[in-house]
Order: C-alpha cells, then structure tokens, then sequence
C-alpha cells in the first residue's frame, strides 16, 4: 500500500511551485506599467534636452546678431557725429536709416519672443498630457494589483480546497487500510486506533498550521506589495510638485525677460521721438546720446560683472559635486569590499563544512583516507586567511587567528632576507603610520601584538598599492632613502626621507608601476589584461569556479549511492524493529496463554473429572516423547 505522507510533500512542493508562478505572473504585469512609464519619462527628457539646446542656441544666435547690429548702429552714429559737414537731410536720411535697423532689431527679439511664447504653451500642454497618462497608468496598475490579488486569491482556494481533498482521499485510504489490519490483528486493535488517532490528530495540526501559515504569507506579500505601491505612488506626486515648481520659476524668467525687452522698446521709442522732435538741435541731441551710451556701457559692465561672479559660484558649485562624487564613490567600494569580505567568509564557511563532511564520509562511513582539495588556491587570487583556513577543512575560522598571525607574509620575508632588516623596519613603520588609511576594512584578531598590528596594517597597505613580489616590495622602499647605493649596506649610514614625504614616496612608485604596467602593455598583445581591467574579475571567477567543485563530481556520486545504502539499512531496521516488537507481542501473549492453562489445570474441578485435562496432557507429551509406536499397540 503507497504510504500517504510520502505523497504530502510532493503535493505540498506541487502547490507552492503553481502559485509562485501565479504570483511570478501578477509581478511582471504590474512591472510592465512602471517600466513602459519609465520608457517614456526618459523619451520626454530626452526631448526637452533637445528643444532647451535649440532654445539657447537660437537665443545665443540671437544675442550674437543683435550685438553685430548694435555695433553698427553704434559705429554709424560715431562716423555721424565726426563728420560736421553734412546737411540736415543728409543727417536726417542717416538718421532713419538708424531707425530701420533698430526697428528690425526690435522686431528680431519679437519673433523670439513669440517662439518662445508658443514653446511655453506647448509645454503647460503637454505637462496636461502627461498628468493624465500618470493619472492612467495609476489607475491601470492598481486594476492590475487588484485582478492579481482575485487571482492569487483564487489559486490560494482552489489549492487549498485540491490539498484538502488529497489529504481526505489519504485519510479514507488510511481508515481503509486500518480497517483491514484491524480484521486481521485484532489483538493489537486498541493498541493501532490510539496510534493511528494520535497520527491523525498530528497530520490534521500540520494541515492546520500549513494552512494557517500560507494565509499569513498571503497577508504579508499583499501588505508589502501594497506599501511599497504607495511608496511609488509617493513619488510620483512628489515628482510632480517639483516639476510644478519648475513650470512656475520658469513662467517667471520668461516674464521677466518679456518685461525687459517691453522696457527696452518703450526707452528706444521715447528716444526716437526726441531724435525726431529735436532734429534742429543735433549737438545737444549728441551729447544726450553720449550721456545715454555711457549709462548704457555702465550697465553692461555691471551685467558682465555679475555674469561672472555667477560664472565662478557655478564653478565652485561643480568643484564641490566632484568632490561629492568622489567622496561617494570611495564610500561604494568600502561597502562592496565589505560586503564581498562578508560573503567570501559565510561561502568559505559552507565549504568548510562540506569539506568536513567529506572527511567525515570517507574515514569514518566508508574507511577510505582523505586528503583536501589542493587546486583551489593555485593561479587563481591571493587566499585570504579565512579562505585558506575553509578550503583546508581543518580549523574553523575562528581557530586561525593565531595562524593568521604566524603566516611568512612579504614584508616577513624581506626582512629575514634583507641585509639590513632595521632599516627596512623603519620604513615599513613610517608607511604604517603616515598612510594607514590605506588599509580600510582591516580586521585585527583579538590577542595581537603591537607588531603583528604593525604587520597586518603593512599587509593591507601592499596589497593596495599592488606589491606581490619581492622585487615590488624593493622598489618600494628605494624611495624612502636618500642615498640608493647605502641601502644594501648594514653597516653605513643610511638617511631616511622625512615623515612628510612619504606620500611623495609612495605617488613616486605608483607613477613608476603604470610606466613598468604601460611598457609591458605595449611589449605585449593588444589582448593581454591590463592592471586593473578584467584580468583581476577574471581571476576571481575562476576562484570562485573552482571553490563551486571543490567536491567533485565523483564524490557526489559517492555520496549519493552511500545516501540511498544508509537509507535501505535504515528501512531494514526499521522492519526489523517492526518484527522484533511483533515477536515481544506474540511471546508476551504465549506467557499468558501458558499462564491461563496452568491455572486451569491446577484448578479443583479438575479433582471430580475421570479423566482429568492433566493426564490427556501427560499422555500426549509422553507420545510426543516416545513417538508413535505405543499407539500401535492393540488396546487390551
């Protein structure tokens, strides 16, 4: 008979998987809105990016012509008022012909002006447009939200009502079955229907709290989808403020312009009436226009002036959000390196654990000698600490900090190596200390010494500053010694550079390694990686391939068929157990039988009976004993 509970997880697997997907399917409808309304925000930015560049092109167009025709006007008036020998209608003729060329320049700002007027409506026109689509698409998404809520509602009942009715058909199969062992062992029944009770019992919990607790995950997802629904919905009427805000302050500049060139066309007006009226007395006309020129020329200075000082506080304005980006952009690679730490340590964790299970599997299941993967660290990245410990499956993470400590580091290297490790003992003190905010991110174990603090810090420096080899390391320090040609010599007398230029020392060998970088660069093929391009991200996803089969594919294997072995000796042991409790049954009931009969053969009656059950038995088990001759003796 199939085993109903072997069926409920698949089931239960079944359900989940169908209404994921109806979950999967309500998402990527709703995604849809915000992603088409994404789409076509960046179409109208883009759009009115190119009409503002053709607005200040034609305004700069503009300013650039009207300046050519004031100073023409203003060179004509200058030649007219050196030549002295010209009649009055001479003068005159020049005079309107002035006036020609400051009325096409009035007229010029006019049509732009009315272009720009006209750009004005459009826009306020679609900004409408937009509302109302914002408005529609608001309304579409929260349509959506609510067919998907019917829906999952739907296939939350459906499943619920299909898991109850397999569960039911179980539990009929169930009471069937128990009913047929029932009939056949009827003396264990009371013992089976407590059982089977308490099963019951248990099964309709699990259903119970199953049920109860898909609801409460139900509840919870609509609870988030609908907050982070409002959430958008937030932004978008804040989005909306501020584009409000915008229209207005931009509804105002152009008024005040329009208000400008209205005052302009009134001033150039009332000067036209004076230069007519006043024909007879040009020379005082002259020197209004002088006076009036030069309070002009005050004005453009003034305008230039403050052109400027606006030109400088967009400067500092931009030097300072460089600053910003640069700030945030050293803050996101702290935060990813700390979050790549983290999860390199809770991965080599995992891998350590799989490794110890390994072992475990190999010497004490299968009594086979294991010996750890050795592949993992080569030609792929520098292992960290927690990394080796993990791929070694001997010492937890915890358990290598004094390793961590006694590890032969470079630096340790050089300076058992080196001619004169004191001095390069200084130099590594002095890089500690002047630029110790190269090493972000250091974790320094519990228990360390001064010096091994020092070390790991010069550790963590190096590593920045891309020194791997001891020949990196020996450039390094060359730059921190006056005399070069002392600095192998432990007995002469070395002078070190200055606590203040070790930062000059230090630019010194990175601007050297780009020039040793970009000579091996053009000595190489154009496909060869570069410091800093994707050799390195190539590098750690072959360490992370690797680290992913640290169990291979044959031990996996291994362990499958030494899972599907234990699992068949423990359903043996299970039946065993089964039969043995059977066997305690059966002999249990045989002592009582046994006991039953003795009480009734030594029972009184027996005394009163000619032949008592006592002497059937004694002659039957004196047959069995004797065998079947005596009873083919004639009876006398």
């Amino acid at each position: 008979m199939e085993n109903p509970d072997e069926g409920a997880p698949q089931i239960t697997e079944n359900v989940r998987l169908r209404l994921q997907q109806a979950k999967s399917d309500g998402t990527k409808e709703i995604t849809a809105i915000r992603i088409e309304g994404d789409d076509r925000e960046n179409n109208r930015r883009y759009r009115e990016e190119s009409r503002r560049l053709e607005r200040l092109e034609k305004k700069n167009q503009e300013q650039e012509a009207s300046r050519k025709a004031n100073g023409a006007v203003a060179m004509r008036m200058d030649a007219l008022r050196k030549r002295e020998t010209d009649s009055p209608e001479e003068v005159q003729k020049e005079l309107k012909l002035q006036e020609k060329i400051c009325q096409d320049i009035i007229s010029s700002k006019d049509r732009l002006i009315k272009e720009f007027r006209d750009q004005l409506a459009a826009k306020n026109t679609e900004y409408t447009q937009s509302l109302r689509r914002q408005r529609a698409d608001i309304d579409n998404l929260l349509q959506r939200m609510r067919d998907s809520f019917a829906i999952l509602r739907k296939a939350y009942q459906d499943e619920l009502t299909s898991m109850e009715d397999s569960f039911m058909k179980d539990r009929s199969d169930l009471l069937e079955a128990n009913e047929r062992e029932i009939q056949e062992l009827f003396a264990q029944r009371s013992a089976l229907e407590a059982r089977q009770l308490a099963e019951r019992k248990k099964k309709y919990e699990e259903f119970m709290d199953e049920l109860d607790r898909l609801r409460a995950k139900g509840a919870q997802e609509f609870n988030d989808l609908n907050t982070e629904l409002e959430s958008e919905i937030q932004e978008l009427q804040q989005q909306h403020i501020e584009m409000l805000a915008t229209i207005k302050l931009n509804e105002e500049k152009l008024a005040y312009n329009n208000n400008v060139l209205k005052y302009r066309a009134a001033e150039n007006k009332t000067t036209k009436e004076i230069q007519s009226t006043k024909a007879a007395r040009l020379q005082d006309a002259l020197t209004q226009f002088r006076a009036k020129f030069e309070q002009s020329n005050k004005e453009f200075d003034a305008i230039n002036d403050q052109l400027t000082a606006e030109y400088k506080r967009v400067t500092e304005q931009f030097k300072e959000l460089q600053n910003k980006f640069r700030h945030f952009e050293l803050s996101d690679g702290r935060r990813f390196n700390e979050i790549y730490r983290m999860n390199e340590q809770a991965i080599m964790e995992l891998m350590r654990k799989v490794l110890q299970a390994d072992k475990i599997i190999h010497e004490q299941q299968l009594g086979v000698a294991w010996a750890p993967p050795s592949e993992l660290t080569e030609d792929t990245q520098e292992p960290s600490p927690a990394t080796e410990s993990a791929v070694g499956g001997e010492k937890a993470p915890e358990e290598g900090a004094e390793d961590l400590l006694a590890q032969p580091a470079p630096v340790q290297s050089l300076l058992q190596s080196h001619r004169a490790p004191d001095h390069v003992r200084e130099v590594l003190e002095m890089i500690a200390s002047e630029a110790g905010y190269l090493a972000t991110g250091l974790d320094v174990p519990e228990g360390a010494t001064a010096e091994q603090q020092m070390m790991l810090k010069v550790d963590a420096i190096l590593k920045v500053l891309a020194v791997r080899t001891p020949a990196d390391l020996q450039r390094l320090l060359s730059n921190f010694f006056n005399d070069q040609a002392a600095f192998e010599d432990p007995d002469a007398d070395i002078e070190l550079i200055p606590r203040c230029d070790v930062q000059k020392a230090i630019a010194a060998f990175s601007a050297d390694s780009q020039k040793i970088a970009a000579d091996a660069d053009g000595k190489d093929t154009p496909t060869k990686a570069k410091p800093g391009s994707a050799a390195p991200v190539k590098r750690k996803a072959v360490y992370w391939a690797k680290a992913r089969a640290v169990v291979p594919e044959a031990t996996m294997r291994v362990w499958h068929i030494l899972e599907h072995e234990m699992t068949q000796y423990n359903k043996l042991l299970n039946d065993r157990a089964v039969l043995i409790e059977r066997s305690n049954a059966l002999r249990q009931q045989n002592d009582e039988l046994k006991a039953l009969l003795n009480q009734y053969l030594s029972a009184k009656v027996n005394e009163d009976l000619l032949i008592p059950p006592a002497h059937v038995i004694g002659l039957s088990q004196n047959a069995a004993v004797a065998g079947a001759a005596p009873m083919r003796q004639p009876i006398r």
